[in-house]
């Protein structure tokens, strides 16, 4: 009789163990799915400061290139704004600073 009874608590000892184990898992299992949310969030924190770093750097080359072409003054469009065809091609609408004596661009039509 004793062995039966050994051998039922070898079973109960086996199925404590293996709850153990089960209530183990399930709480690494969530620890897990808790650090996956978290990697997962600063991944897209990093993204977004990586897309935010980029646009600094491309704003920091623009203000460090030469802001000058050449180009012909085509016609005014008011007292503070004329369109330039550039040498490359392009034409551009740029202010043109009213401190300045106009008259030498030569467009008899400029009011001033």
């Amino acid at each position: 009789m004793e062995q039966q009874q050994g051998g039922g608590g070898g079973q109960d000892a086996a199925a404590a163990r293996c709850r153990t184990f089960v209530t183990y898992y399930r709480k690494k299992l969530l620890h897990h799915k808790e650090l996956e949310a978290k990697t997962r969030t600063w991944r897209e924190a990093l993204r977004a400061a990586k897309k935010e770093y980029a646009k600094t750097e491309d704003d920091l080359k623009y203000l460090q290139s030469v802001g000058q072409i050449i180009g012909e003054v085509l016609r005014p469009l008011d007292n503070e704004r004329v369109i330039v065809k550039a040498s490359s091609g392009p034409r551009y609408v740029v202010g043109c600073r009213m401190l300045q004596d106009l008259s030498w661009l030569g467009l008899d039509e400029w009011d001033e």
